[in-house]
């Protein structure tokens, strides 16, 4: 059993098929579906009830389909305004649609279901064929009801346009090409399957397997015109997002797309049609389980989006309560109402990238679990990699010996020659994949989940995972290199050298890697630490392997070696304490009442919500200037957030309070002293004659 497993995907089923003749029994089969449509006629007579049953059932979907559509339409005008959303719309959205796609595949079901029934067992070549036949025809409705299921969900205001917002280009042009490849796949289906539940082979390795090649062929041309990068289904996705590796790799995805079924005609026609119907099968399925989890990501999305939103507009109607219930409590007039509540806002809430990279995670993690079910029949097939070996490489073992030692024994080397194989060529490539995968989602997940509920603050969290990142890529680099023969004897030279060009030619950016590794396990600074580095002020957004990302107040993203936080002078503004130290400095004219000065500053802090009373804030008469008396507000704020803020807070407060109380803020004045003149200067009082208001001269252009 296990050497049937490990070669029969590599053993020709049949011969090719320029060499393979059609079968001789052609007029048999032909009198075969003349019979067995009169044993059904037959059938009907003596059970019109059952039939009728099923007639009505099939009539009442296909007559109920002009309400469910109007239905969908409904739906979608309700989720489309937030204050009528509800989630369970979506819920009936997607069994709407698969009422849609049910009248065709449950015809084909019912009869496949019937036709063994209906014929007795003792006409054995007529009960083989039913049971051929309806076997076809089961397997063509599975096939139908997927096509027919993706194409209603691809209606201008069905599930995926109107609740799940994809692109209604791309669905439009998937809905059109769903039209024409339902009319190849589901015929070419029936005649597969049932040369496949015929005894005679013949049928199945000439016209099972040209119907098969067909609707490769078929699913060729599909996939060209769907996934083409510029004119496909995805273009537009593709095109917003040039810096991703969807785009960069796009023609090497798409060649392989077209060219893996392309692969299967040519085998087919080779003469492995066992091995071309078991690959396809598995590729199928693998197909319908990426469009399953997308439609399940979808919904998850849909529902988060959905609760959001509820949120956010209940958080609205109580603010707008609280306004109106304030204004009744201090008997105010009822002048003009609250602004109502804006639903434009709520059109478009964000899921925070935590929640979508726990749902990736989650849904990957699914989906690499089930493609491992799908495939691992196939995988003692695999086994023929073992023996194409590429080349070679030396293997010591180290063994102990005891015999004729005084000292109780010494150690023997002993060399062998091994080969890489095809097997550890790929087994290194799915590890590296792997690999990649995990590093992008496994963090994201551990934060989400473990990370925490662990007493870490945010800096902390994000050192953990961007570590544990980092691990998973070393441990993956080095299983993936020690499964091709290249373990640490074999590269320690190597890596020494490379370390010695590392130290010359490349101290730049090894020095910024080990700064960011300092970075992340001593934390002088984290991630949402407000810091000044040389001239800039930000915030620390981001830390990677090179360089780290502060975000300036302009919104600005500053790319800044991490040299330069170790090796550099940095201020960090909240990196042990929070609390910052406020100082506006004020100056008042000469014969000012300092007294009244000190108790005017002292009130204005006390009545400043984001000043801290502990510390205590304090008032200092600091001496006296050329041209004022200069005092200084010293105050607490809880952190830098607060800067600009409480300082032009306090600014306003002081200038209001200065004025209330008679308090002259001091300017600069300065003392002219004429030493010499020609003649008598005559001076006289200057009255200043106000202009009238509606008098006053407008600037011209380009004055002020």
């Amino acid at each position: 059993s296990r050497y049937v497993n490990q070669h029969v995907l590599w053993i020709r089923s049949a011969l090719p098929l320029h060499e393979t003749r059609l079968p001789s029994d052609t007029e048999a089969v032909a009198q075969s579906n003349l019979r067995l449509l009169w044993t059904l006629g037959a059938n009907l007579r003596q059970h019109p009830a059952g039939y009728g049953v099923a007639v009505l059932l099939l009539l009442g979907l296909v007559i109920w389909q002009p309400w469910l559509l109007r239905k969908l339409r409904q739906n979608q005008e309700r989720v489309s305004r937030p204050y009528s959303d509800n989630y369970l719309l979506t819920i009936q959205a997607l069994l709407i649609t698969a009422l849609l796609a049910l009248p065709g595949p449950l015809l084909l079901k019912l009869l496949g279901w019937h036709l063994p029934l209906a014929v007795e067992p003792t006409d054995a070549h007529l009960y083989e064929y039913a049971h051929a036949l309806g076997g076809g025809l089961a397997a063509a409705a599975q096939v139908l009801l997927g096509i027919s299921f993706f194409r209603n969900a691809c209606r201008p205001r069905g599930l995926l346009a109107g609740h799940f917002t994809w692109n209604p280009a791309g669905l439009r042009l998937t809905r059109n090409n769903l039209l024409w490849l339902v009319w190849v796949l589901v015929p070419a289906t029936i005649i597969v399957a049932t040369t496949e539940h015929i005894v005679d082979n013949d049928w199945r390795d000439s016209l099972g397997r040209l119907a098969f090649m067909v609707a490769l062929l078929a699913l060729t041309t599909f996939v060209a015109r769907l996934l083409h990068p510029t004119r496909g289904a995805l273009a537009a996705s593709l095109q917003r997002n040039h810096a991703g590796w969807a785009w960069r790799l796009r023609y090497v995805w798409y060649s392989l797309a077209i060219a893996i079924p392309l692969a299967l005609i040519a085998a087919a026609w080779g003469g492995y049609y066992y091995t071309t119907l078991q690959l396809a099968r598995r590729l199928t399925q693998s197909v319908w389980l990426v469009l399953g989890l997308l439609i399940i990501h979808a919904l998850l999305l849909r529902w988060l989006t959905y609760t959001q939103r509820r949120l956010a507009i209940e958080q609205a109607r109580k603010k707008r309560a609280t306004l109106l219930e304030a204004r009744a409590a201090e008997n105010e007039p009822a002048g003009e109402p609250p602004p109502p509540i804006d639903e434009s806002r709520f059109d478009i809430i964000s899921i925070g990238a935590q929640t979508r990279t726990l749902l990736r995670s989650l849904i990957t993690l699914a989906g690499l679990i089930a493609l491992w079910l799908i495939w691992v029949d196939l995988l003692p097939a695999l086994s023929f990699m073992d023996k194409v070996e590429l080349w070679p490489y030396t293997v010591e073992t180290v063994a102990a010996t005891t015999a004729g030692t005084e000292d109780g024994g010494t150690t023997q080397t002993t060399r062998h020659i091994e080969y890489i194989t095809l097997a550890h060529v790929v087994a290194a490539t799915v590890i590296t994949i792997f690999t990649i995968i995990l590093a992008r989602n496994i963090p994201g997940l551990l934060e989400m989940t473990i990370v925490q509920k662990l007493p870490m603050d945010a800096g902390g969290r994000f050192a953990f995972t961007t570590i544990a990142r980092y691990v998973i890529v070393a441990v993956g680099v080095i299983v993936a290199f020690g499964t091709i023969g290249i373990g640490w004897s074999k590269v320690q030279w190597l890596v020494a050298a490379f370390s010695v060009g590392l130290g010359f030619g490349l101290q730049e950016i090894f020095a910024n890697f080990v700064s960011g590794l300092m970075l992340l396990f001593e934390r002088p600074i984290r991630i949402g630490d407000t810091v000044t580095v040389g001239n800039v002020d930000g915030t620390v957004t981001r830390i990677r392997i090179r360089a780290t990302t502060i975000t300036d107040w302009d919104r600005k993203e500053l790319i800044i070696p991490n040299r330069e936080f170790i090796s550099g002078s940095v201020i960090n503004w909240s990196l042990s304490d929070p609390l910052l130290r406020l100082i506006v400095p004020v100056g008042v004219a000469y014969g000012s009442d300092t007294d009244l000065v000190e108790e005017t500053l002292a009130r204005v802090a006390q009545e400043e919500p984001n000043v801290l009373d502990d510390p205590e804030s304090r008032v200092l008469f600091l001496g006296f200037g050329a041209s004022s008396l200069d005092f200084e507000l010293r105050v607490y704020i809880p952190s830098v957030d607060y800067f600009l803020q409480t300082k032009h807070r306090l600014h306003k407060a002081i200038d209001r309070e200065f004025r209330k109380a008679s308090i002259e803020i001091a300017f600069p004045q300065q003392d002219l002293h004429i030493r010499s003149i020609d003649g008598a200067l005559k001076l006289g009082r200057l009255e200043r004659i106000p202009r009238p208001p509606g008098n006053r001269a407008q600037p011209g252009p380009g004055q002020q």
